[in-house]
Order: structure tokens, then sequence, then C-alpha cells
């Protein structure tokens, strides 16, 4: 129970803060845009984007060989788009 609540008050440790801001983030933003996208009634567009980005991801860390923000980002996006 103790270790519960260090991470909980972000005192877990480097790791442990870097991953509960990043799910966070990740959740605020695709709350964001999901929401977003129901009210306009492209929910299952916004799915299919989803899923084609996993793929950009991969390709931009094989091209790259490193476990980089920009650089899979830049895959997601490129993925997304095309």
């Amino acid at each position: 129970m103790e270790n519960l609540l260090d991470i909980l008050l972000f005192d877990g440790g480097y790791n442990t803060r870097l991953v509960m801001v990043g799910a966070a983030l990740l959740g605020a933003a695709g709350g964001m845009v999901g929401s977003f996208a129901l009210l306009r009634k492209r929910a299952l567009i916004s799915d299919a984007i989803s899923h084609v980005v996993l793929p950009g991801i991969v390709l931009a860390f094989l091209m790259t060989g490193m476990i980089a923000a920009w650089p899979m980002m830049l895959g997601a996006a490129a993925a997304a788009v095309v």
C-alpha cells in the first residue's frame, strides 16, 4: 500500500513519473480528439486512423533504430496522411 501511495504522489522515481505523465497526456489528447470526432460524426474515420498509426510508428523505429519521440511521431503522421 505504501508503494502505491508513493506512485500516486509522483514519488516513485523518474520512470514512474515519466510513464504517469505520458499516460495522462495521451489520455487527455485522446479524449479531446475522440470527442471532437464523435461530435462531427466521424468516429469510424478516427478509429481507422488510430489503427493506421501503429505501422507508421513501427516503420519509423525500424528506419531510425532509436526510441525517440520525434521520429515516431513523424512516422505516425506520415502513415495517417497516407
